[in-house]
């Protein structure tokens, strides 16, 4: 039996006076970048390098773990499905897009999960029958969450950890509307009704942080492709329901911090129990807070009613939660 192909691509940017140097190890593309395009080159890059070499997930396996894990801080033990996983090092200088077990892939720093489609279709749906009563609408939410979990995790390796919690909330309902070819437009009403109130300095703040390229007040595109992203009504759907989950009534009061931080935890909360876990330092990257700050939004969360509970392990770095 042949062995599977070890799927592991990294490029990198090395500076040269002309603009930086893209040098992929795998074959001979060297071309010259334009600095603010560099980024985009290397992901397209590594991309083609995925599509390439296509693998059944059955004979995927991590690649962190057969290099003794050294691509996270600990070593938690694998576990989990292989997912695909782009991660930056120094700064940006380094990209590497690997196959790595969920824990793994969690343990990274500055690193994201890539969304990846599905080739088959799903099994034809019965035909509705008229004696069966009115249709119930397809209830989205699973999905919606996972790809929302995805989205925030992308973001948290592709913005500066100084962005606001606002400007994360803004970029990811950018990203979740943006068409095929990276493009997003948010309508002012929809931008201001984010953060219920004005946001535009969020979109600036997107801007500034070279996320987005603009093309016109509240339009551009993204300087980096999302690789494998789903069909527009799987975005639309959950776009949506992160839109719905900040906008709780419970989470009025609580500003964009504790907005953001309910759409995180909801988002990778396991049923039937409703309880999740997470790194408390990637967490906070995530949010765009201090340790001490997550700490304080977690318990206006448990007064708000969002949260039972929650708490840290004795070593403070990680947290787990309950929701009602």
């Amino acid at each position: 039996m042949r062995a599977a192909a070890p799927r592991t691509w990294t490029v990198e940017l090395r500076p040269f006076p002309q603009g930086p140097l893209l040098v992929c190890p795998h074959c001979s593309f060297r071309p010259t970048v334009q600095g603010r395009l560099a980024r985009s080159a290397a992901l397209a890059h590594l991309a083609q390098h995925a599509r390439a070499c296509p693998l059944p997930q059955h004979l995927r396996t991590c690649q962190c773990h057969e290099r003794g894990c050294h691509w996270h801080p600990r070593h938690r033990g694998c576990a989990g499905p292989v997912l695909l996983v782009l991660a930056r090092e120094h700064g940006g200088r380094l990209w590497r897009l690997t196959d790595a077990c969920t824990a793994c892939a969690h343990a990274m720093t500055h690193a994201s999960v890539v969304p990846e489609t599905r080739s088959a279709s799903p099994p034809p749906r019965p035909a509705p029958s008229l004696a069966a009563g009115p249709l119930r609408q397809r209830d989205a939410g699973p999905a919606a969450r996972r790809l929302t979990g995805e989205m925030l995790s992308y973001l948290a390796s592709s913005l500066p950890g100084h962005t606001a919690p606002g400007a994360r909330l803004v970029a990811l309902q950018a990203i979740l509307r943006a068409d095929a070819s990276s493009k997003v437009r948010l309508p002012r009403g929809l931008l201001r009704g984010i953060l219920q109130g004005p946001a535009e300095h969020c979109w600036d703040d997107l801007v500034a942080a070279g996320l987005i390229a603009p093309h016109a007040p509240y339009e551009g595109w993204f300087t980096d492709p999302v690789l494998g992203m789903p069909g527009r009504v799987t975005r639309r759907r959950a776009a949506d329901w992160a839109l719905r989950t900040a906008r709780d009534g419970r989470t009025r009061g609580l500003g964009p911090a504790g907005q953001l931080l309910t759409v995180y935890l909801r988002a990778h909360a396991f049923a039937p129990q409703c309880e999740g876990s997470a790194d408390l330092a990637q967490l906070a990257r995530l949010c765009g807070l201090s340790a001490s700050a997550l700490h304080l939004e977690l318990g206006l969360l448990v007064e708000a009613g969002i949260l039972i509970c929650w708490s840290s392990t004795p070593t403070g770095e990680e947290i787990a939660w309950r929701l009602p």
